[in-house]
């Protein structure tokens, strides 16, 4: 477990300095994709419910895909 703690902690670094990572950009990206109503107050774990919301209706509107299986572990993402 805590190698885990470790490579996420590592991770997180370096998709900060690439400019991939916070809570403003994510809660930015968001607006511009048409969301309404995120203040900036807005916690990390509400901008994963709300982006969660975004690609579950993407992919019921068949805008998103699954990549892997259920058995084994998958991930719905959206389409190019």
């Amino acid at each position: 477990m805590r190698f885990l703690t470790a490579r996420r902690i590592k991770l997180k670094k370096v998709l900060q300095r690439k400019g991939y990572k916070g809570l403003s950009k994510l809660r930015r990206g968001l607006e511009k994709l048409g969301l309404k109503g995120l203040n900036k107050k807005i916690n990390g774990d509400e901008l994963d419910a709300v982006t969660g919301v975004l690609v579950g209706r993407l992919f019921l509107q068949d805008k998103a895909e699954v990549l892997g299986n259920f058995k084994e572990g998958a991930i719905v993402v959206p389409k190019k």
